[in-house]
């Protein structure tokens, strides 16, 4: 290569020369053989205005040739300085003249190594020529590594093509990864066969590059080996070289950025969608206020079509005090350069609305502010609902705090997280002094450790609901019966669990309930236990000796001599006598026995865990307390004795009612072994068991009470000239007329009939007999009331009263209550009586005939 064909760049060759005419002859030679010499002047001439020069100092040379005798004055700077400049520039020392005193050892020689050195004119040129050529050489390598690293690495398919033969010179690795040919294919490969009738394209667009001074791109289809068709963008120059021209092509693989402009295409398409069908108001603006483009529903709002408002202001669209709120509003989003809320009210064709406007800086690629956006929503039906749920919650807030109940609500750790005013009010604290503290602090004390058992499993077992009764404790330490009702809300992820409690004050109910709760359980009149809570109580102890084989002892008490009393003074004063006696054995008996009133004048005491050698101790001492007790009434004095029953009661004891049955038995058996004394129930005993016997049919004759498994028969009373004629009794109807004595019979639980010797001592002795001769008065009355006929055609009916019946002011009157409410003539009826009924209770039975006898009736003895 001549040195004319080097870049400028490398032909030019800076002179320092001692001799200028040696330098010019030089200077001569370097110029014919094509290189651009340049001569800084002779050592003395080089001063600080050659180093001032741009030519020199900025300039760029290959070369530089000193005289090897300048290298000691002041152009041996300049060497050091263009060195320094340009570490690659080429040395060649001039030693022709052989000046004395200089050496190869110079300073600057040894700073500026490497170089060359040459003595004539001939070895000079060859020396330079041979530097140039080292330069270009190394700048050549320089950029075919950097081609070829570019031509390796490249995202882009590079071609070089011959275009006179249109054949493929060149590939980089992404050509052949792009149009699938392995490395080396596509080497003189024929240009169409990757790009089918491209050759004239590639001319076309070659030329248009050069005209324009700039690259040109053209889309088109490149083939693979397989024979597929792969869209790419392509670009293409001529490189010269010093043979001929070739043309590079570059590939750039269009697939992907296809699949993106199609999904971009798409998803622009779906965010058109989206912004035409919003139900929200979408407007874009620039910094000026001016639409650029809105919604569809933001033109609907305003009756204008789409395509209006663009270019327009505010003040176009919105009334005035409307427009400059929102201006106002986007100059905000303007200075502070961020999202900013508000709310408008805007009055249109007498409506107003409201609308909750959001707007937002729009960015450029810059992060400058380039317009704003806005999303408006109307909110007109919310702000309406607000409002009525304001309303609302202002009642039901009024309805909680003055709510007759107190409601709370309780966290994990029991403080009070609410309570209602009414519920503050009404335990004598502020709502505000509550709200923090335990609830424990409204507990009553003994019922402290309930409540936090029921409340802590409310929340452990993750209770819904649930009720529990317990006290609280007002400020002034007054106590309220409370009935609460608990409401688990569970644990949320935005909240966590809460107890609501409910506690009305039930004190009143509570208090009206313990006291019917003692009434059920009490007699009225002494305060003692009554019959039916003695039997809860004795089941009780009944299920302790099965479970545990403990002993207690039962004892049944009837006074003697109280009817005495009770007819002589009257029901008052034996009102007064068992109060009085109740008192003197409740100071007998121990803390945990039970003392009762059965009724009348009979008593029960329940001694627990006592054996009956203990017991037989107690019941004494009852029984001689009694004996000793005095009675004053009106000025006289009284005495009264008791006779008491005993019995075990052991796992063996069997039922309530037996074990009462067993008391009462033994009782009845020390009243007729001469009274005022304690009689031990043995099951051995024969007079017991007869008593048994009869006990027995005591709970017989009240079932067949309530079974209605009575009835009555009559026994006709004829002359004996008719004897013989139906003489059985017989049931009613038959024998409705005439005269006829009534007769009452029992069913048992067969339907079989009972003769009335089997039951009548018992009731007689049980004191049963007043019920059933009320049960028979009543049955006839309502017989003969149903029958008319057969009362006209009755004579007389004779019914049978025992001595209790005669002697029970009650059944008097129940008598006179049915003659008084009948149509039955009293005259019609003639009541018997024994004479020994007559002659025991003989007061009472004058007293009964008489009365009865005043309204018409007859009686026989």
């Amino acid at each position: 290569m001549s040195e004319s064909g080097y870049p400028a760049k490398l032909r030019r060759v800076l002179i320092i020369a001692d001799d200028v005419a040696r330098g010019h002859r030089l200077m001569s030679l370097l110029q014919s053989e094509g290189l651009e010499p340049v001569i800084a002047g002779p050592p003395n001439a080089i001063d600080a205005a050659h180093f001032s020069n741009p030519a020199i100092v900025d300039g760029e040379f290959a070369v530089l040739v000193v005289d090897e005798h300048c290298l000691e004055s002041s152009a041996g700077e300049m060497v050091k300085a263009l060195r320094k400049k340009d570490p690659e520039l080429r040395i060649v020392v001039d030693t022709g003249n052989g000046f004395p005193g200089v050496t190869a050892e110079s300073n600057v020689l040894t700073e500026c190594a490497p170089l060359l050195k040459a003595a004539d004119s001939l070895e000079l040129l060859i020396c330079v020529q041979r530097s140039v050529r080292a330069r270009y050489e190394e700048r050549l390598q320089r950029v075919e590594e950097q081609l070829a690293h570019i031509n390796a690495s490249s995202s882009d398919g590079i071609l070089i093509i011959d275009p006179l033969r249109e054949r493929i010179v060149s590939a980089n690795p992404r050509v052949g990864r792009l149009l699938e040919y392995a490395p080396g294919e596509l080497f003189q490969l024929p240009a169409a066969k990757v790009l089918p009738d491209a050759m004239r394209g590639l001319q076309r667009l070659v030329s248009a590059s050069r005209v324009a001074g700039r690259a040109y791109t053209l889309e088109l289809d490149c083939r693979t080996k397989s024979g597929a068709d792969v869209p790419v963008e392509m670009a293409a120059s001529v490189l010269k070289t010093s043979s001929q021209p070739l043309i590079v092509v570059l590939l750039r693989d269009l697939r992907d950025s296809q699949h993106a402009q199609r999904a971009l295409t798409e998803s622009e398409e779906r965010l058109r969608a989206v912004f035409d069908h919003s139900p929200v108001t979408i407007d874009l603006k620039d910094t000026q206020g001016r639409y650029l483009l809105v919604n569809r529903n933001y033109a609907a709002q305003h009756g204008e079509a789409v395509e209006t408002i663009p270019g327009s202001h505010t003040s176009d669209i919105y009334p005035m005090e409307a427009a400059k709120a929102i201006r106002a509003h986007e100059m905000a989003v303007l200075d502070w350069g961020k999202a900013i809320e508000r709310e408008y009210r805007i009055k249109r064709n007498g409506t107003e609305s409201t609308q909750l406007v959001v707007k937002f800086p729009i960015r450029d690629a810059a992060g400058e502010i380039a317009g704003i956006g806005g999303i408006g929503t109307d909110i007109t039906e919310r702000k309406r609902a607000e409002a009525a749920l304001a309303l609302s919650e202002e009642r039901f807030q009024g309805l909680y705090d003055n709510s007759p109940d107190m409601y709370f609500t309780v966290a994990e750790d029991s403080t009070i997280i609410s309570v209602n005013q009414f519920g503050a009010d009404y335990l004598g604290y502020s709502k505000e002094s509550l709200i923090g503290e335990p609830f424990w602090i409204l507990v009553h004390a003994e019922d402290l450790s309930f409540v936090q058992e029921q409340i802590g499993s409310a929340f452990a077992d993750h209770m819904d609901e649930g009720e529990l009764e317990f006290r609280m404790a007002r400020r002034d330490q007054s106590v309220l019966w409370i009935q609460e009702r608990i409401r688990l809300l569970p644990k949320t992820s935005t909240a966590p669990a809460e107890l609501r409690i409910v506690c009305r004050d039930v004190t009143e109910a509570h208090n009206l309930s313990q006291e019917l709760s003692y009434q059920a359980s009490h007699d009225s009149l002494t305060g003692l236990v009554n019959r039916r809570e003695l039997e809860n109580r004795l089941a009780r102890v009944l299920e302790t000796a099965r479970t545990d084989s403990s002993h207690h002892a039962l004892c049944y008490l009837d006074l003697d001599q109280f009817k005495v009393i009770n007819d002589t003074c009257g029901h008052v004063a034996g009102d007064e006598l068992l109060r009085q006696l109740s008192e003197v054995l409740r100071m007998k008996v121990r803390r945990r026995d039970t003392l009762a009133r059965l009724g009348g004048d009979e008593f029960g005491v329940l001694m627990e865990h006592c054996v009956l050698r203990q017991a037989e101790r107690v019941a004494n001492t009852l029984r001689r307390c009694v004996e000793e007790f005095r009675f004053s009434w009106e000025n006289k004095t009284f005495s009264v004795g008791v006779s008491i029953g005993l019995v075990p009661v052991t796992s063996d004891s069997g039922s309530v009612a037996s074990a009462l049955s067993a008391a009462d038995t033994a009782c009845y058996v020390a009243k007729d072994q001469g009274r005022n004394r304690v009689h031990v129930y043995h099951p051995e005993d024969m007079e017991l068991a007869r008593r048994h016997g009869e006990m027995q049919w005591v709970a017989r004759i009240n079932q067949a009470l309530e079974e209605d498994r009575f009835c009555l028969s009559v026994q006709p009373i004829r002359p004996i000239s008719e004897l013989g004629v139906h003489s059985e009794p017989t049931t009613l109807l038959p024998y409705s007329h005439g005269y006829f004595e009534l007769l009452l019979r029992m069913r048992d639980v067969n339907g079989r009939m009972v003769p009335p010797g089997a039951f009548l001592p018992a009731a007689e002795r049980y004191s049963l007999s007043v019920k059933l001769d009320r049960w028979v008065v009543e049955k006839i009355f309502s017989w003969l009331d149903e029958h008319p006929a057969q009362l006209d055609r009755l004579s007389m009916c004779s019914i049978n009263l025992s001595g209790h019946s005669i002697a029970d002011e009650d059944f008097l009157q129940f008598v006179i209550s049915r003659l008084d409410g009948t149509n039955v003539p009293a005259e019609k009826l003639c009541f018997e009586i024994t004479e020994t009924a007559a002659i025991t209770n003989l007061v009472s039975a004058t007293r009964f005939i008489t009365a009865l006898k005043g309204w018409g009736c007859q009686f026989a003895l």
